[in-house]
Formats: C-alpha cells, structure tokens, sequence
C-alpha cells in the first residue's frame, strides 16, 4: 500500500508501462530498447514504484529478473489500467467526429479477420450505425481502389508516395521470420542447406509479399529451387506444419493460423532483416478524425493478438507512434 508521505509528482501511466515491459522482456536493457528510452530512465521509473509502493517489484538476485508475488499484482493491475486508459481514449476521440452514411474499407486480407469489428466498432459505435462495406484485397490493387474511389480508406502495406492527397497513418513495422515444422532440427543457421532438404512453400512472386521475399533473397544471393505456391497464407502454414516445406512469413501473415491452432516453430531469419510497414490511407480532407482513432485501434487490436504469442513473433513487431500526432 502506498506510505502516506509518497509524493506523487511522475508520470504513473508512464512507469506503469515501463514495468510492464520490464516483466515481459525480463532485462532493463531490452526494456528500454523497446521503448526508446535510457536504461537509467527504466531504473528510475522502477524506482518511482517501488518507493510508491513501498516493496520490492522484482527480484534482482534472479537471472533473467523475476516478479516478485506484489510485482505479480501489479502486472495484472497494469494491464487493466493502460487497457482502459486505451479504451477511454479511443472513445473520447470518436466524439465530435462527423457521421458518415457509408464507409468503403480495404483490409489486407491477413487483417480482415482480426480488424472487421475494430472497423465496425470505430465507425458504427455512435448509435446511428452507417452503412459499412467491408473488403479483404492484395496490396497491389489497394492504389487504384483508393485512387479511383472506389474505397475510402485501406490499410495497407505500401505507402504509395507516388499518389498524392493522402495521409499517412502508421501501425506497425514488422520483420519477416522462418517459419518451420515443429521440432525442425538444426540446420545451423543455413537458409541454403533447410532449402536443401525442404522446399519452400511461398507466396507467388507476382503478390506484393511474395515479391518482397524473392528480392530479398536475390539480394542477399540464397537461389531456391524446389518451391509450392499459394495464394492464402493458412494453406502455406498448413504445408509447413505437415513438414512438407518451410516459409518466409511477416508476424501479421502468420496471426491468422496461429490462432486458428497451426503449429510450427518459428524463428528470426537468418539473413539481413526483411521488414514492411503496415499503415492506414485515406484521402486528404475526408473522414475527419475517424481515420486516426482506426489506425490507433487497429494497433490495440493486433497488440492484444499478439500478446498470447511465441516472444519470436512479438520480437519481430514493432508498433508505431503516429507523427502526425
């Protein structure tokens, strides 16, 4: 319990959030890579809560750090607090927002599932629900759907800096891992002899993600042979968790079969890092605030997906501030 003589003069949401990061990454020196901030900035946020507290949050004789049994506590508190500061957020921001009769959204069609009710909350959760058309379409066709208005808004994995009159929303940068059969064993590290010994099942070249892998393993001189094709992520990790095959996949195009129950073991991968953005468009001028609160829920949504993952995937994500905020 908090000593009567504590003076609340920092920022507890702040120090909060540094715990958490603190408990999940089990190190104060990966903790402040995440946030970007000092290693001394962690320890003092630490400190702030300790001396708020009054207790002992971690147990530092411990390598990697544990929670102590008060550090447990407050990790479940945490999490509910910054979860409704969130939520009180998102909807402080939709007041005031101009109500719109239709909306027209393109989703990649890894995100369709998890997004299509953060869409309809954001957009219908005023009361007078508009009329909402939902789409799931490659990455590709995204710039002339929102250039020939047919869709009002995409969340996408190209930025399409050649097209003028949009903003820019980020959501995400995330980096490309390998993804293999359960209990693969070592091959180490030698993307060229896995190839060897199993095909990769990929993207078509012709797709935006399947593009983006085929160059980058021309770059980094890997020439693969034996290769299946398909055009669902799910059927490609429905291949490597039969062992027939391994794949070169992004965080967001796994989410799918991982909740779905896939199993397969994932790992960084073992070349330079591959990596692509995911952000929200729409057209300048339009949409009012709705487009922002969007962007900032969809990066909620997706956090919370991820949260229940291997430490590999959630690694590989890293969530983007707005710079236009």
């Amino acid at each position: 319990m908090p000593g009567n003589n504590v003076q609340h003069d920092f920022n507890l949401l702040r120090s909060l959030e540094v715990f958490l990061a603190v408990a999940e990454q089990g190190q104060l020196t990966r903790a402040a890579a995440q946030l970007g901030i000092s290693q001394s900035a962690v320890s003092q946020h630490l400190a702030n809560l300790e001396s708020l507290y009054a207790t002992e949050l971690l147990d530092r004789s411990l390598r990697p750090m544990q929670l102590t049994l008060t550090g447990q506590a407050l990790q479940q508190h945490a999490r509910e607090i910054l979860r409704r500061v969130d939520a009180a957020n998102l909807d402080l921001a939709r007041i005031g927002q101009p109500q719109i009769p239709l909306l027209r959204a393109c989703l990649l069609p890894s995100l369709a599932t998890l997004l299509t009710p953060v869409v309809i909350e954001q957009t219908g959760g005023g009361g007078q629900m508009p009329t909402i058309s939902l789409y799931a379409d490659l990455a590709s066709s995204h710039a002339h759907l929102i250039k020939s208005r047919q869709v009002d808004l995409v969340v996408t994995s190209q930025a399409f800096f050649d097209l003028d009159g949009l903003l820019r929303y980020p959501v995400l940068r995330e980096s490309f891992l390998l993804v293999l059969p359960p209990r693969t064993q070592d091959f180490g590290a030698d993307l060229a002899q896995l190839a060897r010994e199993l095909p990769l099942v990929r993207f078509s070249p012709s797709t935006p993600a399947g593009m983006l892998v085929e160059q980058h393993l021309r770059r980094c001189n890997l020439r693969i042979d034996r290769f299946y094709d398909a055009d669902r992520t799910t059927m490609i990790m429905a291949a490597v968790a039969a062992g027939q095959g391994f794949g070169i996949l992004s965080p967001t195009l796994l989410l799918d079969g991982l909740i779905e129950g896939m199993r397969v073991d994932l790992r960084p991968l073992p070349l330079r890092p591959l990596t692509r953005d995911i952000m929200l468009l729409h057209r300048e001028g339009e949409l009012g605030r709705l487009p922002r609160a969007l962007a900032d829920a969809a990066r909620i949504r997706i956090a919370d997906a991820v949260a229940s993952q291997s430490p590999v995937l959630r690694d590989a994500i890293e969530f983007a501030p707005d710079p236009q905020s």
